[in-house]
């Protein structure tokens, strides 16, 4: 039964990848379609194409294009860095910063818990003032701009 097992779920796993990538392409497709009035088909396939492209980058640079190298970086380090090290970062800080100085108090309570009272105060304040440091913080270490003082030993 472990090639039956196997199968679904590899089928499975197709299914939440391609879901997935659906959910993540609909703003895009959305944007397009209100900004600019393209037919819904023809926003999907422009922003499909061009998720596919981009991908072929990273594709590209184990390959033909492993040798170009943009300070000691190929396309896949340069994407991934700027993935991991600058756009999540920031995102979660605009996020942060939306919700603890521009989203109504009332409206973050009622989201969080109506009653929470002294907790509800705390996140509040986390969220305006502790998050946002640290985020800063976070972005600032990735982008080398802190060495730890004592590195722990990896042995």
């Amino acid at each position: 039964m472990g090639t039956l097992i196997a199968m679904i779920f590899f089928v499975l796993v197709t299914f939440a990848a391609w879901t997935s990538a659906i959910s993540l392409m609909e703003p895009a497709v959305v944007y397009l379609v209100e900004r600019f009035q393209f037919r819904r088909v023809r926003a999907a396939m422009l922003v499909g194409v061009a998720a596919w492209a981009f991908g072929l980058l990273t594709v590209l640079s184990f390959g033909p294009w492993s040798e170009f190298r943009l300070a000691g970086r190929n396309l896949f380090d340069w994407i991934d860095f700027i993935a991991n090290e600058v756009l999540l970062p920031f995102g979660g800080l605009a996020i942060v910063i939306f919700a603890g100085w521009f989203m109504a108090e009332n409206s973050t309570a009622d989201e969080l818990d109506p009653e929470a009272g002294q907790l509800y105060r705390l996140w509040r304040f986390a969220a305006r003032f502790v998050a946002p440091v640290a985020i800063l913080f976070i972005f600032l270490y990735g982008m080398g701009l802190f060495e730890s003082p004592n590195p722990l030993p990896l042995d």
